[in-house]
């Protein structure tokens, strides 16, 4: 009878353990900010802030209005754990 609880706890525990992990995972936060376009490549752009913090995101959408360096767009991007910070959009 011990035992069976025993596992019955175990399995509970690693079940409720695997679930946390797959929540905090899966936790999507979407950012938005008024940057410099820094640089400009076909799968990825960098973009630099107001403070001069630099950030790489990759390109899922469509950029070829997107033309000048230097020139200030209103960036959104949407961030993940442990993936790369995604573009959303870019509005000038």
């Amino acid at each position: 009878m011990k035992a069976k609880l025993m596992r019955v706890m175990i399995t509970f525990g690693t079940t409720l353990l695997i679930f946390g992990i797959i929540v905090t995972l899966s936790k999507e936060t979407i950012m938005q900010e008024h940057a410099t376009l820094v640089q400009k490549k076909p799968n990825s752009i960098t973009i630099e802030n107001n403070k001069g913090r630099k950030t790489i995101l990759s390109n899922t959408v469509d950029i070829s209005h997107v033309t000048e360096m230097g020139q200030e767009y209103w960036i959104e991007y949407k961030k993940k754990k442990l993936q790369p910070l995604k573009l959303v959009s870019i509005k000038q």
